[in-house]
């Protein structure tokens, strides 16, 4: 057997740098051969440098997220006063904002694509929000958009507010679908060691069940945010065993 590896260390390459091993100085990490010094820079650089700052940040969102989009379940339906959409879609759009960095996390600490797709998805996504918010300031108050009868504020009668809302619950759902590869292709180090197939399909089937309701501010919210807050360093980065 100790042939078998002495004979595989001199023609092997190192899984990290490329370059042909050697007998005094291969190590095995991550079940790969790679040289020490190799192993070594890349756990300080994949372990020791990890950072979940852009996590903190991200999961702060939800703060502004909640509380400014809370009213929006208590203005009633029909809608008489605009306020509570504004102000809804302001807390949804400054949530993203945050959330954005705590995608980038992704994208920084685990080298996923995927997360950098989230950042740009997250920080469009705020902004259509924001537009939205911006759209009932500018025209909600008006009594032209208001039924005569009833008194309810006519959203689809306000210029370009229908597409603004939906484009702005579709790209939410679409930063779900997103979310949910991404946790697919970063595995159990960003779900609490749970099945991270579980937790795709929850992500997925919880922005397709509730399309253009509010509730799925709330329930993106509470989802990525416990996302951001479960994520560590893989275990499998800190494996590294001499030969």
């Amino acid at each position: 057997m100790q042939k078998d590896v002495d004979a595989e260390k001199g023609v092997a390459t190192c899984i990290l740098c490329g370059k042909l091993l050697q007998e005094h100085e291969v190590v095995k990490y991550r079940d790969w051969y790679a040289h020490s010094e190799c192993a070594q820079d890349a756990l300080k650089r994949q372990v020791g440098d990890f950072d979940k700052t852009p996590f903190r940040i991200g999961s702060v969102g939800m703060i502004f997220g909640v509380i400014l989009a809370t009213p929006i379940f208590l203005a009633g339906v029909p809608l008489m006063d605009p306020t509570a959409y504004l102000v809804a879609f302001l807390g949804m759009a400054i949530c993203l904002g945050f959330q954005a960095f705590g995608f980038y996390g992704f994208g920084s600490n685990y080298d996923e694509i995927t997360g950098i797709i989230c950042t740009i998805l997250a920080a469009v996504s705020a902004i259509s929000h924001l537009v939205v918010s911006i759209l009932f300031l500018q025209y909600g108050y008006n009594p032209q958009y208001y039924d005569p009868e009833t008194g309810a504020l006519m959203l689809q009668s306000i210029p370009s507010l229908s597409i603004g809302i939906f484009l702005s619950f579709g790209l939410l759902l679409l930063l779900m679908v997103m979310t949910a590869i991404m946790i697919l292709l970063v595995g159990e180090s960003a779900t609490w060691g749970f099945d991270n197939r579980i937790i795709a399909v929850i992500f997925i089937g919880s922005g397709a069940l509730m399309p253009l309701t509010p509730i799925n501010f709330f329930v993106e919210m509470i989802l990525v945010t416990a996302l951001f807050l479960s994520a560590k360093v893989p275990d499998e980065w800190k494996k590294l065993e001499a030969i």
